[in-house]
């Protein structure tokens, strides 16, 4: 058991597993720090494409994306259609080997309403955490295609 409140062995039944999601989810959404030293590069993105930060470690990429939620925060973005997920978190153990979809599928419990109507900002930190999420990525299925 974990600050989250989530427990979770391998082959966990899905509705456990996205409960889990859920909170973690919840509880990542921090607001991005104030006073972090800009960086001078732009993350382009074109809709229903994936953009990929890389870099050595303490390079900057976790500050560059919470810079960019800050932007889209400030140029009016609903906080609630900005999903963050830093998939290094111990507590996304089990994850590893499941369908990453669960973590979509969280989301979407969380905010009904962002399924197909809106454009959802995801910003999935370490992703090389979960090998199968970067498969996923490049092949998304057609309910979560309007992200």
């Amino acid at each position: 058991m974990n600050d989250t409140g989530c427990e979770i062995e391998q082959g966990a039944p899905g509705h456990a597993m996205i409960e889990c999601l859920k909170r973690i989810i919840e509880y990542q959404r921090l607001e991005p720090p104030d006073g972090l030293l800009p960086r001078r590069v732009a993350i382009g993105s074109l809709l229903g494409k994936v953009s990929v930060v890389t870099g050595v470690c303490g390079s900057g990429k976790t500050t560059l994306l919470r810079q960019r939620i800050r932007q889209l925060v400030e140029s009016g973005v609903p906080r609630e259609s900005i999903l963050y997920l830093n998939l290094a978190d111990d507590r996304l153990y089990w994850l590893r080997h499941e369908n990453p979809d669960l973590i979509l599928d969280a989301y979407f419990e969380l905010h009904p309403q962002k399924r197909g109507s809106e454009t959802v900002h995801c910003f999935f930190d370490e992703i090389q955490s979960l090998p199968h999420t970067l498969a996923a990525l490049h092949q998304p299925s057609d309910a979560h295609r309007k992200m």
